[in-house]
C-alpha cells in the first residue's frame, strides 16, 4: 500500500487530503506524462454532499490499482511507490485529476 495524499477537495472520498476508499484506480493506459493520468475513482461532491460530514474512514495507506503501463512504479497493475500524490484542487470530473507521482520508465 502507498501513502496517498490527495488535493482533489471536490471528491466525495477526500477527507482532509486523505482518501476514504481502501483502494483506488489510477488510469493512464498510454500515459507518457503526468497530465496523461487521472484518478478513475474520483467522484464529484455535489449538492448537499458538498457540506456533508466526513465519514472518518480516510486513511493515509491506500491500495492503488494502476493502468499506466509506462510508469516506473507500476508493478503488475498496482502502484509500488511508497508515497503517491493525486492532484485536482478544482476538479469536477476524474479527467481533471492527475497522479503527480507518475514517472516514465
Amino acid at each position: 500500500m502507498s501513502s496517498l495524499r490527495c488535493s482533489a477537495g471536490n471528491c466525495v472520498n477526500n477527507e482532509h487530503g486523505l482518501c476514504a476508499l481502501p483502494i483506488i484506480r489510477v488510469d493512464g493506459d498510454d500515459a507518457k506524462r503526468v497530465c496523461d493520468t487521472f484518478c478513475q475513482s474520483f467522484s464529484h461532491r455535489t449538492g448537499s454532499a458538498q457540506n456533508s460530514v466526513f465519514s472518518g474512514n480516510a486513511d493515509e495507506r491506500t491500495e492503488i490499482k494502476c493502468t499506466a503501463e509506462e510508469c516506473a512504479y507500476n508493478s503488475d497493475g498496482y502502484c509500488d511507490s511508497p508515497i503517491v500524490e493525486v492532484s485536482g484542487s478544482g476538479a469536477s470530473r476524474s479527467g481533471e485529476t492527475e497522479c503527480r507521482t507518475f514517472k516514465k520508465k
